[in-house]
């Protein structure tokens, strides 16, 4: 899973594999709006089964 958050002036991005935070959360650019986006590719590890 991929997380990017907008908000104060900033672009912060993190990564989780397995469940867990791969670092720390990282500030990678500046934008001037507010928002998140979140991009999740169900690992088989954790997501036995798949629903479509």
């Amino acid at each position: 899973m991929e997380v990017e958050v907008d908000g104060d002036g900033k672009v912060d991005y993190e990564k989780y594999e397995g469940g867990v935070a791969g670092g720390e959360l990282k500030v990678v650019g500046e934008r001037d709006k507010r928002g998140s986006v979140i991009e999740l590719d169900g690992e088989g590890e954790i997501f036995r089964e798949r629903v479509e």
